[in-house]
């Protein structure tokens, strides 16, 4: 196998609000994120309501399609990174009411994930009590 058949898995962690203030979260989190929306922008049209579908200001962790065999695997090294700052994490979001959820999106080159989230990694993200989201894009 000369290429590389693994799937590319990319995980995120984010936030966002109407509003927020992604730069102060940053600053208060102590955490740099890799990508900022600071803005609410119309993305398109809500199917069932034909509503504007807006996107608010949002803070994101990401890290993409790095080639791996695990979902475990991006996701638990995300929640590591960000897992020192947990306490301050709630406390924003939580007293602010915003939105966070965690997110996985696997690209199928040829081989696909183990599909499976470990127990430690499972306790890390029921702490948070956010949403996981999966995406697999074949």
């Amino acid at each position: 196998m000369g290429e590389d058949q693994r799937p590319l898995i990319s995980t995120f962690f984010a936030v966002s609000g109407q509003d927020f203030a992604p730069d102060e979260f940053s600053n208060r989190v102590g955490i740099k994120p890799t990508r900022i929306q600071p803005t609410a922008r119309r993305t398109g049209t809500i199917a069932d309501t034909g509503e504007p579908f807006v996107l608010f200001p949002t803070w994101w962790i990401k890290r993409t399609k790095v080639p791996s065999l695990s979902t475990d695997e991006g996701l638990r090294n995300l929640l590591n990174e960000i897992w020192p700052k947990r306490a301050i994490i709630k406390e924003l979001i939580s007293g602010n009411s915003l939105d966070a959820n965690f997110g996985t999106i696997v690209t199928v080159v040829e081989l696909h994930p183990l599909y499976s989230i470990e127990p430690p990694t499972l306790e890390r993200l029921a702490f948070f009590g956010y949403r996981w989201l999966l995406d697999v894009i074949v």
